[in-house]
């Protein structure tokens, strides 16, 4: 904000897996899907690896600013509580 506030955006929970993830996609599994009714992938049909990608994380930020950072921080919490690990810098759910 103006005043020097830093606004936490639930969209950057994306980036923050409570443990290391690989995600394996196959190529024709991925190409199988892009052609299904996906109306949030049209714009994507028949582009580059990258293009899908960005529509796939706008998709997901989208997601994630609807529910709020409250939400976010909370199933992120319970990640971590199931794993009896410490919430990164003691966060609490709002």
């Amino acid at each position: 904000t103006e005043d020097g506030e830093v606004v936490e955006d639930p969209s950057d929970y994306r980036n923050r897996a409570p443990f290391p993830a690989f995600h394996l996609l196959r190529g024709d599994e991925v190409g199988a899907a892009l052609q299904g009714p996906n109306p949030w992938l049209a714009e994507s049909k028949g582009r580059s690896s990258e293009v899908v990608g960005e529509a796939v994380g706008n998709r997901n930020a989208e997601f994630l600013r609807s529910r709020g950072v409250a939400a976010c921080r909370a199933d992120l919490e319970a990640c971590l509580k199931a794993a009896k690990i410490a919430c990164p810098r003691g966060a609490k759910a709002a």
